[in-house]
């Protein structure tokens, strides 16, 4: 799933409590736990693309509402590119521009140094980033940027991006320029090689070119960074060979990711799986919870932890409960015994402060006014963090609601970032052989500013644009 979030996105104003890390502490693996500083780590986050290509508005409150919400760990995106040429315009924010096919990694003020000062801050507040270098779809750019400037329009196939060597020597040049600055950071807990990456052409050769790609490039990244651990940030899609489960495209392998070679590969240190409920026909409930559990016994078996990275129920269906699914599926991977493998959930949602669910834009949205919004969000952050009884030191935020924190007009994600999400918009087919080829001021302000920066905030309520 990719995330396409507007400056109104992921805000939370609860308070709860929030590990807290020490300074030199990085997250580490023993077999299928977490831990910080030898202590088992289990965890409930949420994904924030735009945390470090906003502005740095947006990052302390971003930041410090996530820590009033008991957010442990977030998923960032440490990609952004701009793309003129090809119709990728992020505005005055990007980490790397594209010109005459040749990329140029901004290291000033607008570029990764704003990404920098989101580090920085999470250190500051004991919050841990999952940081995705690339995403295979196009939002904020991706493989398919590399590709279509390095090769020309007329001559890129996705494949490439996994097989041509020009392409993974330029992408190697990015992952060096990012991994290299944080690769001392605390609050890095580990870097994800791409967002839902697949192989679907007729050169994939199964699920062979993209398992060598990922074997690849988490070798690549252990060998500039030592501390951190590595994730492939797939869908969690098995390889149980052509028509497997009467042609499921979630088991069957026309994805062209195979789940458990993936997982098994010697830099891979954890596995990720992503879902969404939308009804209750074939995917509903029950399928869900297979699915879920299918992968608790893949990771057991490769005695590595499982991280539900992405997960979401369609708050819009006529024959399901949101609050029945999620809730279903929050107690099971809550459960020590049953879930012994799943550690941490970042749960879906786009949370618009003061915004009335559903939103238009995002059917997955779990938005604060809702009234299972404490069942759903706040006690699953509390019992994700207790999951295996003595873990990482909780601390409680302060004991007083924190005042509704908005973004400003300057931290807008550019609607030339059309965001194009391959599962949720259109569930069933995303998960169906018949979607085999979808590519696709401060808070001392005066009371005037502050009314008219809430005014602004308001008028972009439905800019919470739906994750494609």
């Amino acid at each position: 799933m990719v995330l396409g979030i507007s400056k109104t996105s992921f805000i939370y104003s609860a308070t709860v409590a929030i590990s807290s890390f020490a300074a030199s502490q990085h997250v580490t693996t023993n077999g299928v736990h977490f831990e910080v500083d030898g202590k088992a780590f289990t965890f409930a986050g949420a994904n924030v693309w735009p945390m470090g290509f906003t502005d740095d508005k947006y990052i302390t409150r971003a930041i410090n509402s996530s820590k009033e919400q008991g957010f442990a760990v977030l998923r960032v995106a440490a990609w952004n590119e701009k793309d003129l040429a090809h119709g990728k315009d992020p505005g005055s924010h990007w980490f790397q521009r594209w010109e005459n096919g040749t990329p140029t990694i901004n290291e000033g003020e607008n570029g990764l140094q704003l990404l920098d000062r989101a580090v920085k801050q999470a250190e500051d507040a004991g919050i841990k980033f999952i940081m995705c270098l690339t995403n295979n779809w196009l939002d904020y750019g991706g493989m398919d940027t590399y590709t279509m400037n390095i090769l020309g329009q007329n001559q890129f196939t996705h494949t490439n991006f996994y097989t041509n060597s020009k392409v993974i020597d330029t992408y190697k040049t990015y992952i060096r320029h990012v991994v290299g600055r944080y690769k001392d950071s605390p609050a890095i807990f580990s870097w994800e090689l791409a967002n839902e990456a697949r192989c679907q052409e007729s050169n994939c050769q199964g699920s062979a070119v993209l398992t060598q790609w990922a074997d690849q490039i988490s070798q690549y990244i252990k060998s500039l960074d030592a501390n951190h651990l590595v994730a492939f940030g797939g869908y969690g899609y098995m390889n149980e060979g052509k028509g497997a489960r009467n042609w499921d495209f979630n088991y069957d392998g026309d994805s062209g990711e195979d789940f458990k070679a993936i997982l098994d590969l010697p830099a891979i240190d954890f596995g990720t799986v992503h879902h969404y409920t939308d009804n209750a026909t074939t995917k509903g409930q029950d399928y869900g919870l297979r699915w879920l559990k299918d992968h608790n016994t893949a990771a057991l078996a490769a005695n590595k932890p499982l991280l539900v990275e992405e997960i979401g129920v369609n708050r819009q269906s006529s024959d399901i409960s949101m609050t029945d699914v999620l809730s279903a599926y929050e107690k099971y991977m809550a459960d020590p015994q049953e879930a012994s493998a799943i550690q941490g959930t970042l749960l879906w949602s786009c949370d618009v402060v003061g915004g009335q669910c559903p939103l238009s834009h995002d059917q997955y949205a779990i938005c604060q006014g809702d009234e299972f919004y404490g069942t759903l969000v706040t006690d699953f952050v509390k019992t994700m963090a207790g999951k295996n009884g003595n873990g990482v030191e909780n601390k409680a935020a302060s004991a007083s609601p924190p005042s509704p924190l908005l973004p400003t007009a300057s931290a807008a994600v550019s609607p030339a970032t059309s965001v194009t999400h391959d599962e949720p918009a259109n569930k069933a087919s995303a998960e169906d052989a018949d979607d085999s080829k979808n590519d696709d001021d401060d808070d001392d302000d005066d009371d005037d500013d502050d009314d008219d920066d809430e005014d602004e905030d308001e008028d972009e309520y439905e800019d919470c644009i739906e994750l494609k």
